[in-house]
């Protein structure tokens, strides 16, 4: 059985949860099922999860595709199209939602992963969402199987596509951290601060009411804000922090792998403020770290957290402000990382790999 996925999510990312969890499917399912060969459809690849030797993965591949963006995307657009026209696989496994390729698989079937419903549920956040929304209910509908990453999400399809339950299958995504031994301290680590990971800039994501429910909380507890990953602070965010008088507690780490586990080992804590999320990967590498976990109180976090974070609600800067200030006095935090540590123990990514793996199997 060969699987084929396309190079959508790897070109639209160097690093992030989506591309992440398919060089993961790519990389394993080979591992626990040896009749399953899996196959990317690229010329040439920036993203970081990705250590395949792809056909321009060379010095002239660099040289052309390395940093233009838009012949970047287009060469592996156009070479995955011309993959699916061969029809040299058993089952497609599209890695966003342009359904461009629907034209030229024929008659052989294919899954898609809805990662998260924010387009749908927040339509006012992104310049594109009613595009991706259409794409995503195309996909669905036309789809032999759909995975769902969380309950939360197969809620989400069946009240907003109405897509029949019976054809969404939930396999949650699994922790894909692994702890080494030694965690490297490379990055700079300061003496007291909170974590903050992942994109700023979407309005889901709640970033600014979080900065200004916590600047009292940094300047009173001696406290410093590290945001990793994203791109660098703003102008606009410069001048948001200086209005708030944090600007010198507020530093961006553009943190590796390795980097980043070491920011969450010695984080205060870690908060996710986002107003929506389908699942919160975050939330699991900040269990495997012990690191405490502060979150909005929405139900993908509540499924992936249980009971083991501190919730608060999003939208009332006061709550916020006061669960973040409640927990930073609290002396002790061994209970809840303890509680982080079983509750990771019910995401493990072999589940995630041979789940995926069966399903690939129902449809050959």
């Amino acid at each position: 059985m060969k699987i084929l996925y396309d190079s959508q999510c790897f070109t639209m990312q160097q690093a992030g949860g989506v591309s992440r969890y398919f060089a993961t499917l790519a990389n394993r399912i080979p591992e626990v099922d040896k009749g399953i060969e899996t196959h990317i459809s690229m010329l040439y690849s920036r993203n970081k999860y990705l250590n395949i030797k792809f056909p321009l993965q060379n010095g002239i591949g660099k040289m052309i595709l390395g940093s233009e963006n838009g012949l970047y995307e287009k060469f592996n657009h156009n070479y995955s199209l011309k993959e699916i026209k061969k029809r040299s696989f058993t089952l497609f496994h599209p890695t966003y939602y342009n359904p461009e390729f629907l034209y030229y698989k024929g008659e052989i079937p294919f899954v898609v992963t809805i990662h998260n419903m924010v387009h749908e549920l927040y339509p006012d956040f992104s310049s594109n969402a009613n595009l991706i929304s259409m794409r995503k209910r195309t996909l669905c509908h036309k789809a032999n199987r759909i995975i769902a990453i969380s309950e939360t999400i197969k809620r989400d399809l069946v009240r907003t596509f109405r897509i029949n339950e019976n054809k969404i299958q939930v396999i949650h995504q699994g922790n894909m951290i692994i702890l080494p031994d030694t965690i490297n301290n490379s990055v700079p680590i300061y003496d007291s601060y909170i974590l903050y990971v992942g994109e700023r800039h979407s309005g889901y994501k709640n970033f600014i009411p979080f900065i200004k429910s916590i600047a009292a909380i940094l300047k009173k507890e001696n406290l410093k804000l590290v945001c990793a990953g994203s791109a660098p602070f703003s102008k606009n965010e410069h001048i948001l922090f200086n209005e708030l008088g944090i600007n010198s507690l507020c530093h961006h780490v553009d943190a590796n792998e390795d980097e980043l586990l070491s920011l969450y080992k010695n984080a205060v804590c870690f908060i996710y403020p986002s107003m929506y999320e389908g699942f919160g990967l975050p939330i699991l590498e900040a269990f495997a770290c012990h690191c405490p976990v502060l979150c909005s109180d929405n139900n993908g976090f509540n499924e992936v957290a249980g009971d083991a974070a501190i919730f608060f609600k999003p939208d009332n800067n006061e709550d916020m402000q006061n669960s973040i200030e409640h927990f930073i006095k609290t002396e002790s935090h061994a209970d809840i990382v303890e509680k982080g540590v079983i509750q990771l123990n019910r995401f493990p990514i072999e589940r995630t790999i041979k789940e995926t793996a069966s399903l690939y199997r129902d449809l050959e």
